[in-house]
């Protein structure tokens, strides 16, 4: 969000100051509504933010708007309304990378692991060099298994059930879609479905 306010607008308060001014003479174009409260989530102002990407998603029902608003529920506490929220957006593009993404750490967050492995499974899957998304995926995977991991007696044939798994998973050829963040300079970009894995991360 930072990034893409910069590039578009030259900095979080000019932005703040024009898209105040644009949603006045504008008030029904759903992406300065979100630019907005991308803005006011970047300046603390979370209220505004969320009546911002409200009146965004009412105008026009977006994966990127339901990742915006997504986040600060995020970062509010309100995971299961994250989830939902990401859930939503999913729907409208299964291959939107930082939904994915931010269900992992939303699932993550709320200690359902085998959840938020499939999450970032999925993030791999349509961007296989998600670093975040490999680093958190291991590290799920090292806690699933020293969790389920069973008595001496029975353990070594579910060790060599756990390495035959990894094995497999790292012989899996993904698919390679980049995520290209903020560079849609033009309403274009927030026409879905022709924007695959653009958007901005929570």
């Amino acid at each position: 969000a930072l990034a893409v306010l910069f590039d578009r607008y030259g900095g979080v308060d000019a932005a703040l100051s024009l898209l105040v001014r644009s949603v006045d003479m504008d008030p029904s174009d759903p992406v300065l509504w979100s630019d907005l409260g991308n803005a006011h989530r970047v300046k603390g102002n979370t209220d505004q933010a969320i009546h911002c990407f409200h009146t965004a998603l009412s105008l026009q029902a977006h994966p990127d708007f339901f990742l915006n608003l997504g986040g600060v529920r995020f970062v509010m506490g309100e995971l299961e309304e994250a989830i939902r929220l990401f859930h939503l957006g999913l729907q409208l593009n299964p291959r939107h990378v930082l939904l994915h993404f931010s269900l992992g750490n939303a699932f993550a967050v709320l200690g359902k692991r085998e959840e938020a492995a499939e999450s970032f499974e999925a993030t791999l899957r349509v961007q296989p060099d998600f670093a975040a998304a490999d680093q958190y995926l291991r590290s799920l995977r090292r806690e699933m298994q020293r969790a389920w991991w069973p008595s001496w007696q029975v353990g070594g044939g579910v060790a060599a059930f756990i390495v035959v798994l990894v094995l497999v998973q790292r012989t899996v050829q993904y698919l390679a879609l980049r995520s290209i963040l903020g560079t849609a300079d033009n309403r274009d970009a927030y026409s879905w479905p022709n924007q695959d894995a653009e958007s901005e991360t929570s």
